[in-house]
């Protein structure tokens, strides 16, 4: 399994191109232009989030992947982030690897531009919507990707996977946790703001 953190709908892309898997999404992407049927065909495992059982049959479906030798990649933010920081990670979709026994695999993702800062276009937060950020990323000159593998984490129990992936990942990116901004400036990042911490 995979443990990436979530910037971009770019994301998806990037980690197909280098280590294809079938990754967990939530079900509105479905329904969006292109993106949709694109990420649909590549296997992705949809989770209806208001269902009350929706956890519990995406990790099924996880665990007989993983028991199949597949790979699957999860974003476990549960949504994107600013790309400066990383957000909490929730080890839900963890579980499913632990039962399976397998390797669990931080993946960090940055992008940027030729000064080596956050491309803004490639931000996908607060209430820009896909065929915003569509756009804007293709009217941004240089955007460059990196993906970062890292080396397999272990522990007990889900929570302690997902920190130790949440550490390794901060780490390689060398960026800060989420949960140590102020409350003010966390408020504003979730409406889109992105006002610097």
């Amino acid at each position: 399994m995979m443990v990436a953190n979530h910037v971009s709908w770019l994301d998806i892309f990037l980690v197909q191109a280098s280590a294809p898997a079938s990754f967990v999404a939530k079900a509105e992407i479905r329904r969006w232009p292109l993106i949709g049927w694109l990420v649909a065909g590549a296997g992705t495992l949809f989770i209806e989030r208001h269902r009350r059982h929706a956890i519990h049959d995406v990790n099924q479906h996880i665990e007989r992947a993983l028991r199949e030798g597949r790979r699957v990649a999860v974003f476990p933010e549960g949504t994107t982030g600013a790309g400066d920081r990383l957000l909490p990670f929730h080890g839900n979709l963890i579980e499913a690897a632990l039962r399976a026994g397998a390797p669990i695999v931080p993946v960090g993702i940055r992008y940027v531009d030729e000064r080596g800062e956050m491309p803004e276009a490639v931000r996908f937060i607060g209430t820009t919507t896909f065929v915003i950020s569509f756009f804007r990323v293709l009217g941004e000159p240089t955007v460059i990707a990196e993906t970062h593998y890292l080396g397999p984490v272990s522990g007990a129990t889900r929570q302690a996977v997902a920190a130790h992936a949440r550490h390794a990942i901060a780490e390689r990116l060398r960026l800060p946790f989420d949960d140590e901004l102020p409350q003010v400036v966390r408020a504003l990042r979730a409406r889109g703001n992105p006002a610097r911490g």
